[in-house]
C-alpha cells in the first residue's frame, strides 16, 4: 500500500518540474534557443541542488502551518497540491508552489478542525 502512496509524491514532483521547467525555460525552448532534453537536465540538476542544500527555511515554514500525521493524508495532499498545478498550467494560470501547499495545509486543517497558525500565513 506504501508504493500507492509513493505514486502521490512523484505525482507531485512530476507537477513540480513541468512547472519549474516552463517558468525558467519555456521562452528559451520556445524560440529553439535552447533544446528541451539540455533544459530539463539542467533544471532537474538545479532543482535537485536547491532541494538538497537550501529548503530547510521552507520546510519549517510548512511544518509551522500545520502536522499530516498520516500516510493516507500525505497522499491525499499531493495529489491535491499536483492537480492543481496542473490544471493551472493547463489552463495558463501562473501558480505558486508554496501557495499551493500552503493553501493545502489550510485546507487539511480546517477539514479537520485543527486550528491553523494565521501568523505564519500572513
Amino acid at each position: 500500500m506504501i508504493y500507492v502512496f509513493l505514486l502521490g509524491g512523484l505525482f507531485l514532483g512530476w507537477s513540480f518540474g513541468r512547472n519549474n521547467l516552463s517558468n525558467v525555460f519555456g521562452t528559451a525552448i520556445g524560440t529553439r534557443m535552447v533544446s528541451f532534453r539540455w533544459s530539463a537536465f539542467l533544471a532537474g540538476v538545479f532543482i535537485l541542488l536547491g532541494a538538497m542544500l537550501s529548503s530547510s527555511s521552507t520546510t519549517d515554514s510548512m511544518l509551522a502551518l500545520g502536522q499530516v500525521d498520516s500516510a493516507f493524508g500525505a497522499f491525499l495532499m499531493s495529489v491535491a497540491i499536483g492537480t492543481t498545478i496542473m490544471l493551472a498550467g493547463y489552463f495558463g494560470i501562473p501558480v505558486s508552489i508554496v501557495q499551493s501547499s500552503a493553501a493545502a495545509i489550510v485546507g487539511w486543517n480546517l477539514f479537520y478542525a485543527i486550528p491553523n497558525a494565521w501568523s505564519e500565513i500572513m
